[in-house]
This record gives structure tokens, C-alpha cells and sequence, in this order.
């Protein structure tokens, strides 16, 4: 899921950018790794813990 939301970010901030052809291949690869070392620590310290709460309480009422 984190690779995916990376790849889907640095795409979109290519197409925002306005760049054609072989620099913005060159700007998605360079923009990549800048995008996953922001992504992975915002899904583990945000994310999972929401996600194992809610699953928490809709496992309650279940």
C-alpha cells in the first residue's frame, strides 16, 4: 500500500509540474525515494496505529 501511494504521489507531482518526455522520467525517478522515505514513516506512525483502532472497535460490536 505504501509503494502504491508513493508511486501514485510522485506521478502526480510530475503531471503538476508540467514536464514532458525525458525530463519528467528523469523527475519521477529522482522524486521517488524522496517520496518513499517521507510515505513509510508517515503510514507506520499515523496510519497503523488509526487503522488498529478502528479495526479494534468494529471487532467490538461485532
Amino acid at each position: 500500500m505504501v509503494i502504491f501511494m508513493t508511486i501514485v504521489m510522485t506521478v502526480f507531482s510530475v503531471a503538476v509540474s508540467g514536464l514532458r518526455g525525458t525530463a519528467a522520467i528523469a523527475d519521477f525517478f529522482t522524486y521517488l525515494p524522496y517520496n518513499f522515505t517521507i510515505a513509510l514513516p508517515i503510514q507506520m506512525i499515523v496510519v497503523a496505529p488509526l487503522s488498529f483502532r478502528l479495526s479494534e472497535k468494529l471487532c467490538e460490536s461485532v
